[in-house]
């Protein structure tokens, strides 16, 4: 009995190749791990957007009101986060590809940007910390999306 094209009840199906595959194993958008690092990076800009707009001091020194530039950096974190939730949503590897790497970018961006316009000590004491936190863990998941769109 067929529920959809090519897929059957007893959970084989076959390729339009005609070639028989696994469904259970067919349809794993993503492994555990990289939908963590997907969430992770969708939670990241949403918790630090969400608690700039909600005191914009916390995070911007001597910031009292949400200026142009504070509603700027909001708005570039929740969007960001959407996109990424929009890409896990509709299961683009590429979409999801291009969202973390453009996450990379900004992170690499504020980094560089904290550390040269007066961060202190405290930004350069973790920067080791945010560079595997926000670089490597990252880019093993880039490194599984590429792999996966490579494969079509």
């Amino acid at each position: 009995m067929k529920l959809r094209k090519g897929l059957c009840t007893d959970g084989i199906a076959t390729k339009p190749e005609g070639k028989v595959m696994d469904m259970k194993r067919a349809d794993n958008f993503l492994p555990w791990w990289v939908w963590a690092i997907a969430i992770m990076e969708a939670a990241i800009p949403t918790i630090f957007g969400l608690a700039t707009l909600a005191d914009p001091g916390t995070y911007i020194e001597g910031a009292t009101d949400v200026t142009y530039a504070i509603g700027l950096y909001i708005t570039r974190n929740l969007t960001t986060a959407l996109g990424i939730v929009l890409a896990l949503v509709f299961r683009s590897h590429i979409a999801l590809f291009i969202l973390i790497a453009v996450r990379m970018i900004t992170d690499i961006t504020d980094m560089a940007n904290a550390t040269l316009n007066g961060g202190g000590e405290d930004v350069v004491s973790m920067i080791p910390v945010l560079a595997v936190v926000l670089l490597a863990i990252p880019a093993l998941a880039q490194w599984h999306l590429w792999k996966r769109i490579r494969q079509g």
